[in-house]
Order: structure tokens, then sequence, then C-alpha cells
């Protein structure tokens, strides 16, 4: 069976060089956690005005993955929108997963990380790579959501994020809060419907690979139907 494609949405970010320039990009992170599954992807990436993505491109995709990133753009939301409404699995990481709420809103804006109170931290000092697996605090899971399902009720996580969701609307829910109530994923209601996203980032977490698996079934499924 021909392997399901995962298009990656590129980030805007540095392209440090002899003359700096912006352009979008993939960390090998997200790739090296597909590549761990039977899948192969490929690049979503847009022009320098970050506001357009051929639907010729989308339409190869079985899933699409929205990795972290610096800024939320409306393309991010069109995207995210084309996939559920074509079936297309979704799933957002940090950023991914702040566009994935953002896109069941209307005039919503994320809300900065406060961490004067030290109860929960969301965005820690990382002196190196290293650092990037590093559990910083937990997550507690709803009974019945499909992370549940994944990992049971409580998990730890790593984190490096600086805004969090203010809310969601329908089509999704909240299913998982840090101590502070900080939302820290997001799941379609329609179980059927893989629409998942997550605020810390499991790509640096081998004990998050069997979500990088039920992403690629789901895109596997989605492959054989359409």
């Amino acid at each position: 069976m021909t392997k399901p494609i995962i298009g990656i949405i590129g980030r805007r970010d540095k392209i440090v060089s002899t003359i700096d320039r912006e352009g979008n990009i993939v960390l090998y992170d997200y790739m090296d956690a597909l590549d761990k599954e039977e899948c192969s992807y490929i690049g979503l990436i847009t022009n320098s005005n970050y506001d357009y993505i051929d639907e010729n491109i989308l339409k190869m995709c079985d899933g699409i993955l929205m990795t972290g990133g610096v800024e939320i753009k409306t393309y991010h939301i069109e995207i995210i929108k084309y996939a559920i409404a074509h079936n297309i699995p979704f799933f957002g990481i940090c950023q991914g997963a702040q566009a994935l709420a953002l896109s069941t809103l209307t005039g919503a804006k994320l809300t900065p990380v406060n961490e004067e109170n030290g109860e929960v931290i969301h965005a820690p000092e990382l002196k190196g790579k290293e650092d990037l697996p590093k559990t910083v605090h937990k997550v507690y899971l709803d009974e019945g959501s499909l992370l549940y399902d994944l990992f049971g009720s409580i998990i730890d996580v790593n984190s490096n994020h600086h805004y969090l969701i203010p809310r969601v609307s329908e089509p999704m829910q909240v299913v998982g809060l840090a101590l502070d109530n900080a939302i820290e994923a997001i799941e379609h209601k329609d179980k059927s419907v893989f629409a998942v996203g997550v605020q810390w980032h499991p790509e640096n977490m081998e004990s998050m690979q069997p979500l990088f698996k039920e992403f690629v079934n789901r895109a596997k499924i989605r492959k054989e139907v359409k």
C-alpha cells in the first residue's frame, strides 16, 4: 500500500547565512517523529506575504501537521478549516494548537503567558536541545477523549509556549488542562474526526510517539477512502 502523505506547514523563521533572510522552514524534530511511522511528507509553504497556499497541494495530503512557530496567519486558519471540512486528519502542536482553537472563534486573541505566580512553568529557559524533552508540568486529561485513551488521565509534559489558548468553540472541545487551568489540549467533539491540538512538544518526547502513530493511522484511513 502506498504510504499516506502528511503535509507539514512550514514556520516563518530567519535563515542564517552570509545574509539573514526569512523563509518557511520545517524543523527536523517533526520529521524524525513521522519517520518512525509509515508515511511520507511534504512541506506546505506559502509566499512571502504568508497569505496563500494552492488548494491543489492540500488535496494531495492525507494528513496535515502544523508545528510550533511565531505568528498565526490567515492562511493557517484556512488550511485548518479546509482539513476539517474535507475530513483530513489535522494535528496541531504548540502554535498549531493555538491556530486550531482560533479557527473556531471570531475576533479572539491569544493570551500571553504570565509566569509570575510560578504555579506552572509554560516557557522554561532552554539552554540547549538536550532540554527539549524535559517535563516541567502535568496535564490532566478528560476521560473519554482520544488523548485519555492513548495516555490515561495524567501526563507529564515538556513546554515552550508563550501564549495560551483563550477558549474554543464548536466543533472543538477542551480535553486537557494544566494545574493553573491553562488549556493544554483540544480535540474535535466527534472522535471519528481527527483534529487534535496540544500545547506541549510531543516531537521531543519518546513517550508521546503513540500520538504520532494514531495521527498517521488516521491518515492511512483517509487515504484509503478518498
